[in-house]
């Protein structure tokens, strides 16, 4: 237990929410609570308006569909259904593409991987259903996807986002979860098909333990530490590389090491402490100097329990 309330859980949360610069959580919910229940609602209608003959409906087409109300019929009747399954599969793939939840691994991975899928092989019913809609409701249909392409690949270009304003996508994530991270030289990525190299040695100590943290997680332990250790020599004074560190040789039975590491970490927190016995019963801790941070409280916690447990090992 970190000793945290939750109201300090949320504004730490929310402090790295916003250097991260993640969207809100609305966000996630956007296409179910607007998007979706605008486009049933406005094919309802036309469907609807077309079956009750709406006047204008009967005439108001134009080339091979004059009648809006009439289901897709002779050589040009699957023009419209063949045009909306195809612009559903592209839509699929143009989303996917530079997604890189699909190329995580473990479960959130597999099942990225089967709900493309299932997006994929979607393309059938929705061939199937829209045969027999009326006319007026595959202009709609035909129209709605077509702007929905448009819009995925407009804002999936650099060049259109840097003039909408919107953040450029951050080129170490990319990396974080490309293959080419078996080098612990140099990173490939590919943000906007021109080929760039990004070497190690230009990220900044906190994006190294970051990026350490995903192989870590991955079970890539060497690599991970080879970055904190860059990160330590770039920054000797980032507490989280030399704590993560330590529990790492700690877990790999390298007492000696772990214990100088954990040290250094607790030397580090330039905190002093004054601890009150009535309060420290009640688990409350008083900042004597600099009103730190919530988290350097926990660090030092940490790395004083994890240096406890490899003097105890020895």
């Amino acid at each position: 237990m970190s000793g945290r309330s939750l109201r300090d859980q949320l504004k730490i949360f929310f402090k790295e929410k916003r250097v991260a610069g993640c969207p809100s959580f609305f966000w996630y919910f956007a296409s179910l609570t607007v998007q979706v229940p605008c486009f049933l609602l406005w094919i309802t209608t036309i469907r609807r308006m077309s079956l009750h003959h709406h006047e204008g409906f009967d005439c108001g087409g134009i080339l091979w569909f004059q009648n809006l109300t009439e289901i897709p019929s002779g050589v040009l009747g699957p023009v419209f259904p063949l045009l909306i399954a195809g612009l559903h599969y592209i839509n699929v793939q143009v989303s996917f593409q530079k997604s890189s939840v699909e190329k995580m691994s473990g479960f959130v991975g597999l099942i990225a991987k089967f709900y493309k899928k299932y997006l994929e092989v979607l393309t059938l019913p929705i061939l199937f259903i829209t045969v027999n809609m009326p006319q007026g409701s595959l202009v709609f249909w035909l129209t709605n996807s077509s702007m929905t392409v448009i819009q995925q690949l407009s804002l999936n270009h650099p060049n259109v986002r840097k003039k909408l304003g919107l953040p450029q996508k951050d080129p170490q994530l990319e990396a974080a979860h490309q293959k080419e991270l078996g080098n612990t030289g140099e990173i490939k990525i590919d943000p906007s098909k021109n080929q760039s190299e990004i070497s190690v040695q230009n990220l900044s100590p906190h994006e190294l333990v970051n990026l350490s943290i995903k192989l870590l997680a991955g079970g890539r332990k060497d690599e991970a530490m080879s970055f904190l250790r860059l990160a330590i020599a770039k920054d000797p004074e980032n507490v989280r590389a030399l704590l993560i560190v330590g529990q790492t040789l700690l877990q790999d039975g390298s007492l000696p090491e772990a214990t100088e590491y954990l040290e250094r970490t607790i030397a580090k927190v330039d905190l002093l402490l004054v601890i009150d016995q009535s309060q420290f019963l009640q688990g409350q801790l008083l900042l004597k100097e600099n009103q730190m941070e919530i988290e350097d409280v926990d660090l030092l916690i940490l790395s004083s329990q994890w240096a406890g447990v490899a003097c105890i090992r020895q």
